[in-house]
């Protein structure tokens, strides 16, 4: 199992086009995660995995009580710093959503937010958020969709750029395949269904935008009038939230099922048709190399930041954290927590006791 401890969401940031699409769909899925993950009026919340936490910061502000895991110091440090600009009062945990440091049914909301395919075993995140949440709250689930309507058409019009086009034969696009290697599986709705079914019962799912990355796209947006341009993108993302499975991006709410109806977890499989698959740490480091999030044309646009090859350095072997999780588990050793106060350093021993390292949010 491999985990990104050091994960730096500003990098990749910094490489996605600028498109009308590509704004108008962040923009989207920020106030449509916060608004599904509210609904209901919960009154704890966990989010896994959180990069900066601005989900946290937002649900916050509308009265939730808001517990943030995440395992990277540099987004738990950037996420203390949104936590000042909105005034929300967050408390933070450095770990990892495989082995989280909570009771059984401890909140009302679970959020894992565009990150079910960068846990090091997501099988594992999905049986802790099952275990966490309380009988009658909810998990929310969202993610990029590999088996949507844009993935299709992007990946056909790739392969005849490679064929007509000798110089894009070495590129890499955005839908490409295989998924970058950070990623632990080729995410799509019908894996996550896949994954969730021992542990999570769906009970509502809702795409987001057709036709994001697909090339040309953002370019013809960009010639349209802008109120044109919003329009047709806003008539795309109706359709899609009707039919997730061929959207580009899809959030999914599950609720946990009885105890007695949860299935035991599958074995591990070392197969070819197996969900997740480990990184090559060559072939892959050759595709980041050349991946190009900015919208080129086959091969002509402007490459991606060759700086990308760093985040290999973030990732971090099987033994010595699987002896660490084994320990976390065990209650052997604590997890850091990061606190504006000493209340909240009670709020979360109450939670679970375990042995704890405060560190001032300050």
């Amino acid at each position: 199992m491999e985990l990104q401890l050091d994960w730096d969401i500003g990098r990749l940031q910094a490489d996605f086009a600028a498109g009308p699409d590509n704004a108008y769909v962040m923009a989207r899925l920020s106030a449509l995660v916060v608004d599904v993950t509210a609904a209901g009026a919960p009154g704890r919340v966990l989010e896994i995995a959180a990069a900066e936490a601005v989900h946290s910061c937002k649900l916050n502000l509308r009265g939730a009580e808001c517990f943030v895991v995440e395992p990277s110091e540099v987004m738990l440090a950037r996420a203390r710093e949104r936590m000042a600009e909105y005034g929300a009062r967050l408390t933070f945990v450095r770990g990892v959503g495989e082995t989280l440091p909570f009771r059984d049914h401890s909140f009302d909301r679970v959020l894992l937010d565009s990150a079910i395919d960068h846990l090091g075993d997501p099988e594992q995140g999905i049986r802790e958020m099952s275990r966490v949440v309380r009988p009658d709250g909810r998990v929310v689930i969202s993610f990029v969709n590999y088996e949507g309507l844009s993935a299709r058409l992007s990946r056909r019009l790739y392969r005849l750029a490679r064929r007509l086009r000798p110089q894009a034969r070495e590129a890499s696009w955005f839908w490409d395949s295989p998924v970058p290697y950070e990623h632990t599986f080729e995410c799509s709705y019908s894996v996550v269904q896949e994954l969730c079914a021992p542990h999570l019962e769906l009970d509502g799912a809702f795409g987001v935008s057709l036709g994001w990355m697909v090339p040309g796209w953002g370019g013809l947006l960009k010639r349209l009038p802008r109120g044109r341009a919003l329009a047709l993108l806003e008539r795309l993302d109706r359709l899609a939230q009707r039919r997730p499975r061929r959207a580009d991006f899809v959030i999914t709410v599950w609720r946990p099922r009885p105890a007695r109806a949860a299935a035991p977890p599958r074995p591990r499989r070392e197969q070819r048709d197996d969900l997740f698959y480990r990184s090559k740490a060559g072939p892959e480091a050759e595709f980041w190399a050349r991946r190009d999030f900015r919208g080129g044309s086959y091969g002509f646009g402007r490459p991606g930041s060759g700086d990308l090859l760093d985040r290999k350095r973030e990732v971090r072997q099987a033994s010595l954290l699987a002896d660490l999780l084994i320990a976390l588990t065990a209650g052997q050793i604590g997890a850091t927590v990061y606190t504006a106060d000493a209340d909240d350093f009670e709020a979360i021993r109450r939670i679970r006791d375990f042995r704890l390292e405060v560190v001032s949010a300050g």
